[in-house]
């Protein structure tokens, strides 16, 4: 009886430290939370740079993996929601509601994995990058969140438009935009203060 106590004890004590060390994996908000100070380059539909005006980004934590940004400056103001996942030195981001809904045809949560081996996916190349193909993500109980992300929502060629870098403190974000009927891209870099 005493036997069966103890491995009864070990169970309980191995679930509470898995789940603590899943939890502690994600970046809480008011760790990238804060004012990001930079840049806005805006350029046109063919790369043309029209424009670069400095913008600050200010990053509030709403809950665990929600974030609240107001980006704003000489040519922007908004503000919007974001998912947030970790990944490794980066926090990467995405859209939510009826945004995500809109970008990749699906709701959050319904599980659209048909990109190939275990969910295939894109990811930004060094936060404000081309995509560039992931790899095999490995399964939804591995992997960073980011990738656990990528393998349960996404599929390749999804679009993501930024995120966090935690070794330099900078926050990244491409806002796609039409003005006129001539697209535009705006991308911010800052740096946290």
């Amino acid at each position: 009886m005493e036997q069966l106590k103890n491995i009864g004890f070990c169970a309980v004590l191995a679930f509470t430290m898995l789940a603590s060390c899943q939890k502690d994996e994600l970046s809480e908000p008011q760790n990238i939370a804060g004012s990001y100070v930079g840049t806005l380059t805006t350029k046109s539909a063919s790369g043309v740079i029209t424009a670069t005006n400095t913008a600050t980004t200010d990053i509030s934590g709403e809950s665990e993996g929600l974030i609240q940004v107001h980006c704003y400056g000489a040519s922007i103001d908004t503000t919007f929601m974001l998912n947030y996942y970790d990944d490794k030195d980066s926090v990467m981001v995405c859209l939510t509601g009826s945004d995500f809904q809109n970008t990749y045809g699906h709701m959050m949560g319904q599980g659209h994995s048909t990109g190939g081996m275990m969910g295939q996916g894109q990811t930004t190349g060094g936060m404000m990058g081309g995509n560039t193909s992931s790899g095999m993500m490995g399964s939804t109980s591995s992997g960073t969140t980011w990738q656990n992300h990528m393998t349960s929502e996404h599929t390749t060629g999804d679009m993501h438009y930024g995120g966090f870098n935690k070794m330099n403190n900078s926050f990244g974000y491409r806002f796609l935009m039409n003005d006129r009927n001539n697209s535009i891209t705006m991308e911010f870099q800052g740096t946290k203060k």
